[in-house]
């Protein structure tokens, strides 16, 4: 691995322990991974549906990104590496938009599940 994924996957094995049961993880995430985001959709639509207008741009790019990490989880449950790939860069997407947001939660998420995602890289091939 090189590049921003290998970057970063370095640096955080370095300055976090490693996960013991990564199978376990590997196994579990792909589910949580669905139902945060179905969960994240209802509650999109139910807001936009107040102030869409203000906001489009905002729910359109959520909408999509959920989108994007439910079609991810599928395929991680399958263990193939595209689909960890795909969750791997929308959390990271994720992760830009809610620093720049300045959404102090939409940055804890993010980067517990980019921990978790680092720990599994390997099984995934």
């Amino acid at each position: 691995m090189n590049g921003f994924e290998g970057n970063l996957i370095n640096l955080v094995n370095k300055i976090l322990p490693q996960a013991k049961d990564k199978e376990q993880i590997a196994n579990v995430l792909p589910w949580w991974i669905i139902v945060l985001n179905i969960l994240s959709i209802i509650l999109l639509i139910t807001q936009a549906t107040n102030d869409f207008g203000e906001y489009a741009a905002f729910y359109l790019v959520r909408l999509a990104l959920s989108a994007l990490m439910i079609f991810g989880a599928s395929l991680m449950k399958k263990r193939a590496l595209s689909g960890w790939r795909i969750v791997f860069y929308t959390i990271v997407v994720s992760l830009a938009i809610n620093i720049i947001a300045l959404n102090i939660l939409g940055i804890l998420f993010p980067c517990f599940f980019l921990y978790l995602f680092i720990q599994i890289r390997e099984i995934y091939n």
